[in-house]
């Protein structure tokens, strides 16, 4: 049983992994991103970390990755269409949608062996979803229509009583009573932004290696 599990997870592990991996390729192609018909929206229950003023920012966070990521399975960027002429693998990534959420989930605990109440934590996840679709552009200079492309990424805030490190080292909340509460840093949406853009780069390449 033990093993079936170690297998399960393993398995679970690989296709996690797999999600943020790319491939580079041999040959040098070129692609061109297309940020002009995109949306960007927010849904919001708590407003701890995210910034709607800042959605400029955060896309430009995004392509600024995407483009650094693409480069480095030997997928170039190039300004325009028009410049396409004389590469032989060519393609577009038309970005969609960009949306981010921010939720909280309250959640009442005993924070340590003394107390004698419950503590309320407003436990906050931040999400950052993006839409796109990639295109080969033929000879004519037409777009087809080769992957839709889908990445979810997440954090969240952490409310466990799981030993810490130090927490170890000197021997203390044994019988795990004690809580500790793990905020996220304050600029977690430009970091979901790069890991968004780093996924999405992953899946063209393999798309890309795919279509050669």
């Amino acid at each position: 049983m033990k093993n079936k599990l170690f297998y399960i997870i393993g398995i679970l592990l690989i296709v996690l992994s797999s999600c943020s991996v790319g491939r580079s390729l041999d040959d040098k192609a070129w692609i061109v991103i297309d940020g002009s018909q995109y949306t960007y929206s927010f849904q919001i229950n708590s407003n701890k970390y995210i910034d709607e003023t800042l959605s400029d920012k955060y896309f430009s966070e995004f392509l600024t990755e995407l483009k650094s990521s693409l480069l480095s399975f030997n997928i170039e960027t190039i300004s325009g269409e028009a410049n396409v002429n004389n590469c032989n693998s060519a393609y577009t990534i038309q970005i969609n949608n960009v949306e981010c959420i921010e939720m909280f989930e309250t959640e009442s605990v005993f924070i340590d062996g003394m107390s004698v109440s419950p503590e309320e934590f407003d436990v906050v996840s931040c999400y950052l979803n993006s839409d796109s679709k990639l295109f080969k552009i033929d000879k004519n200079g037409r777009n087809n229509l080769l992957k839709t492309c889908t990445v979810s990424v997440s954090k969240s805030e952490q409310l466990s009583n799981n030993r810490t490190f130090w927490q170890i080292v000197f021997g203390l909340n044994k019988d795990n009573s004690e809580y500790t509460y793990k905020q996220l840093d304050n600029d977690v949406f430009f970091d979901l932004s790069r890991k968004s853009a780093r996924h999405t780069a992953a899946k063209i390449s393999r798309t890309i290696y795919k279509n050669l």
